[in-house]
């Protein structure tokens, strides 16, 4: 599935009941955090979903 920020965004507001600004926050908040992780050499792994690592 491939999937672009907007509609990412729509889909969290949908499934969280949040509006779409408070959807961008969180989504938004999140990439950051993993990315933050990522620039410190950090894997990120969530049990039962997936680990995101730099190569």
């Amino acid at each position: 599935m491939e999937v672009g920020k907007s509609e990412f965004i729509s889909a969290v507001a949908d499934k969280a009941d949040l509006n779409k600004t408070q959807a961008a926050a969180a989504v938004d908040a999140f990439i950051e955090t993993v990315t933050e992780a990522l620039q410190r050499g950090e894997d990120v792994q969530f049990t039962g979903f997936g680990k995101f690592s730099v190569q």
